[in-house]
């Protein structure tokens, strides 16, 4: 539940959000390992507190060596573009100078 709203301008406008059913939210279970955060939004399949998602080897040892290491990006434009850049290395020594 509801406990504090910092943003709040005063302690009866604290009181009033804190008592309305939309600043409330469900707390999930997390756990931090490998490096990312999981995320258990349905406690009927969470799994118990001594299970450990699956990691491998070698993530593990990535997270525990270089914790920025690994990461996600989106990138705005599809599959195809991006492996037909991946394949095409004759365009690296115009596109990309001093790799």
């Amino acid at each position: 539940s509801c406990t504090r709203i910092p943003q709040a301008t005063s302690p009866e406008a604290e009181r009033a959000a804190c008592s309305n059913p939309l600043s409330m939210v469900p707390a999930y279970r997390t756990l931090e390992a490998g490096g990312m955060l999981w995320v258990w939004p349905d406690q009927a399949v969470a799994p118990g507190a001594g299970d450990v998602p699956p990691i491998s080897a070698l993530m593990a040892a990535t997270a525990a060596r270089m914790p920025d290491a690994l990461y996600a990006r989106d990138l705005p434009y599809g599959a195809e573009l991006l492996g037909e850049n991946l394949l095409d290395l004759q365009h690296l020594p115009f596109s990309h100078h001093g790799v």
